[in-house]
């Protein structure tokens, strides 16, 4: 899900925009096991001099309004800090709009001192409970769930109108959290803040997997197990804030696509469903940190790019 640009896909398809996303660095301060990067690449950041032309390409492009920026994170170190601090500041003086897809670690510490963008993802995968689970620092301890909360909480009381957005991306495995425990975790934070008038939604999407020159440890869950899964937790069936983000990309084949089509409706979660197709993925742009240009398809698998490998 944040792989293909979180709530930045659903928006444009909503407005029938073409999505344009730049990936900032390939480094971070977590190590999660179902990270699409992995961790066999280079740590780079992309130069001021790229962002700048890419912020210039978009400023005059008409059906484009939004930049949306990923990383593995983009508030990583200070220099990668100041580059998105520059470009969603660049991008608002131009009348564009920015979205950051961040684990938020960082928030904490660095607010007031940041220029938020206009909407924020956060991944989290868990609650109170399960997310240090999912997501480990770099020496293998676990993340800190209530750092991240005390980030939440300040971009929510910031003079930015930023809006805000959960994703829980659900993976089965040893470490994963595909379980009734972990959607119910998942659902504390979200309880807690779908009434905030910044709070935008919380987006639930099955792993895909990509190719990222390593083994993943944790696995794709089947996809009708998933519907069946998040169907069962009537707090996600009755908030008006929780989705379910699949795209062609989940599928297979056509069979298992039908398949999980009758399972939204058996379960009665049409309503629930943000889909996006091969064509939108096709059609929108991801620049990676060393200046290279795919659809949203290519520039998630990181053996289509020609760069130095660890």
């Amino acid at each position: 899900m944040g792989a293909q640009s979180g709530t930045l896909l659903w928006r444009n398809q909503l407005r029938n925009e073409d999505t344009f996303t730049v990936l900032t660095n390939n480094t971070c301060n977590l190590a999660c096991d179902m990270c699409y990067l992995g961790e066999n690449i280079k740590p780079e950041i992309l130069s001021t001099s790229n962002m700048f032309r890419i912020v210039e390409e978009i400023n005059n492009n008409p059906i484009i309004s939004t930049l949306g920026i990923v990383g593995k994170e983009p508030y990583v170190n200070k220099k990668s800090t100041d580059l998105t601090n520059y470009t969603i500041t660049h991008l608002r003086e131009n009348g564009l709009k920015s979205s950051v897809i961040t684990n938020g670690s960082k928030l904490n510490t660095l607010i007031p001192g940041l220029s938020l963008p206009d909407y924020m993802d956060i991944s989290l995968d868990g609650g109170p409970k399960t997310y240090g689970i999912q997501r480990k620092t770099l020496s293998g301890k676990q993340g800190d769930y209530d750092e991240v909360m005390k980030g939440v909480e300040k971009v929510l009381d910031s003079h930015f109108r930023t809006e805000v957005s959960f994703l829980n991306t659900i993976y089965s495995g040893d470490t994963g959290n595909f379980s009734e425990y972990a959607i119910a975790d998942m659902m504390i934070p979200i309880l807690k803040y779908q009434s905030h008038e910044k709070f935008h939604t919380a987006i639930f999407s099955p792993m895909m997997e990509t190719k990222r020159g390593s083994e993943f440890s944790v696995d794709e869950p089947n996809l009708c197990d998933f519907l069946e899964l998040l169907s069962q937790n009537q707090d996600f069936m009755d908030s008006d804030k929780t989705k379910i983000q699949l795209s062609s990309e989940n599928f297979e084949n056509s069979d298992e696509r039908k398949k999980v089509s009758n399972k939204i409706e058996e379960l009665d979660l049409l309503e629930k469903l943000i889909y996006i197709s091969e064509k939108e993925l096709k059609a929108g742009t991801r620049i990676n940190h060393t200046g290279q240009r795919f659809d949203l398809i290519d520039g998630v698998h990181i053996e289509n790019w020609n760069i130095e490998v660890k």
